[in-house]
């Protein structure tokens, strides 16, 4: 079974494209670290809810077509389905990916596994050895994760529409490009992006909503 890392591997085409870096002060409130809000500096009430509550929407079978992005290559299109259920484990989900016409060869049985939904932190099982973290925020499930100098995130998202937009950014993490550093000013590090994918995916079993 190929690995999902692999497969993006193959897919994604890294192109060096430096990213324009700022600097700025860091204690001054229009520079980077402004952008960035604490938990404490916010007044916040918190509804807990139970996992099942949290995760019910993600569940059932979803259709679209991912567009694969480039800086230099024409846009591919490959179809895409993802299929997420409940299993017989309890804060265990099948969280299925499936690429191309060829659904044998195309699928991916990862499970998502709950650590804390107090945190919103689960787990992708690849069932490989790989393990990746990702947390529910909001309406987002995210990760992100560093494999061989690749910097890979990717982003799930119920939209208001119900429908789910899957995103992966790639980027180079092994050779930043770090500006900063002087006096007050904080070091800073951007990364070299080099592609982009999304997938708009429609709902296309009504009754598990």
């Amino acid at each position: 079974m190929k690995s999902f890392l692999i497969y993006l591997a193959i897919m994604l085409i890294s192109i060096p494209a430096l990213m324009a870096t700022n600097q700025g002060n860091y204690e001054s409130t229009n520079r980077i670290h402004s952008l960035l809000w604490q938990d404490d500096h916010l007044e916040s009430t918190f509804i807990t809810v139970s996992d099942s509550s949290k995760l019910s929407h993600w569940m059932g079978k979803w259709e679209g077509t991912l567009m694969i992005y480039s800086a230099t290559k024409p846009i591919k299109e490959v179809p895409m389905k993802i299929w997420n259920f409940e299993t017989d484990t309890i804060g265990t989900y099948g969280w299925y990916l499936i690429y191309g016409e060829d659904e044998e060869k195309g699928t991916r049985p990862y499970f998502l596994k709950t650590i804390s939904t107090e945190t919103g932190h689960y787990q992708v099982d690849e069932k490989n050895g790989i393990i990746l973290d990702s947390y529910l925020i909001g309406d987002k499930m995210i990760s992100t994760f560093d494999v061989q100098g690749s910097l890979i995130s990717s982003i799930y998202t119920l939209e208001t529409d119900g429908r789910m937009t899957f995103e992966i950014l790639f980027g180079k993490s092994d050779d930043p490009n770090i500006t900063g550093g002087k006096d007050d000013i904080p070091s800073v590090e951007s990364y070299k992006m080099g592609g982009y994918q999304k997938a708009v995916l429609q709902r296309v079993d009504e009754e598990d909503k």
